[in-house]
């Protein structure tokens, strides 16, 4: 959404959302997207975008984005009638048919094999939610663990043999792979403690970093990274000290994001 010029500074009401959107906070943990809630959406989850008409919602973030996206070439003409320029920039899914397949291709990839079928398994079998697991009577799989782990790891190779070929995940031109796929990292190595070898991932390293630094992922810091509070003589992590740590040391003593034992020699 940042990509566009959206961001949530312009609040639900003020009539400066840009694109004619505006920016609604719900409290989660008061359930006000739960059915009978202030703001209660038809699936009760979140993110949603209500269309003028007041009864067409659009769920799922990716389906909002390209909603989105596509709403901005159908911008009215100017007034003094000349021609408006209205495409977004950069086009996240792709322009042409060829590239709105590679993109969706990266995007999908992004989405079932590394966080759905590695990321996800181990954060649904991983040592954060054993306590939830305890409360529902479910069990966690050491084995499942691993399986995610490893498929993890095959994919961020495979991601770096690729981007040594080209500078965005799916071409030439950022995407919604891109943001999909910084997001995934991010939540990976941040709860879910997926080991990361960054010296072993040159450009998946460099991409990273590239990425991490576009404005409208600055827009979203990484909620994973903790940055030290100062101490009393004024002195304390930075953030960019916190990021370099990160990327500088190998994963089991970055300190940043702790590895627990079922994944620190992976």
């Amino acid at each position: 959404m940042a990509e566009h010029g959206l961001f949530e500074a312009a609040k639900s009401g003020s009539g400066s959302g840009r694109g004619g959107y505006d920016f609604v906070e719900v409290d989660m943990a008061r359930a006000e997207h739960k059915r009978g809630g202030r703001y209660s959406s038809p699936n009760q989850k979140l993110p949603m975008v209500v269309l003028p008409d007041g009864v067409t919602f659009i769920a799922e973030s990716v389906a909002i984005c390209r909603y989105v996206e596509e709403s901005a070439q159908l911008q009215p003409p100017r007034e003094d009638g000349r021609k408006t320029d209205a495409a977004p920039t950069p086009m996240l899914f792709g322009e042409g048919p060829t590239q709105r397949a590679v993109v969706e291709m990266w995007q999908r990839r992004v989405e079932l094999e590394l966080l759905q079928g590695a990321v996800g398994k181990a954060w649904v079998h991983g040592p954060v939610l054993k306590s939830l697991r305890e409360r529902r009577g479910l069990e966690g799989h050491e084995s499942e663990l691993q399986l995610g782990l490893a498929a993890a790891q095959a994919l961020y190779r495979e991601l770096d043999r690729e981007l040594a070929t080209r500078a965005y995940v799916a071409g030439d031109a950022f995407s919604i792979a891109d943001i999909t796929l910084l997001c995934v990292m991010d939540f990976a190595a941040g709860p879910v403690r997926v080991p990361t070898r960054w010296t072993e991932l040159p450009h998946l390293t460099e991409w990273h970093r590239r990425i991490s630094a576009r404005p409208s992922a600055l827009a979203h810091p990484n909620p994973h990274i903790t940055v030290a509070k100062p101490a009393g003589d004024g002195g304390g992590s930075t953030l960019a000290a916190v990021q370099e740590r990160y990327y500088a040391t190998p994963f089991k003593g970055n300190r940043v994001w702790r590895p627990n034992k079922s994944n620190s020699k992976l």
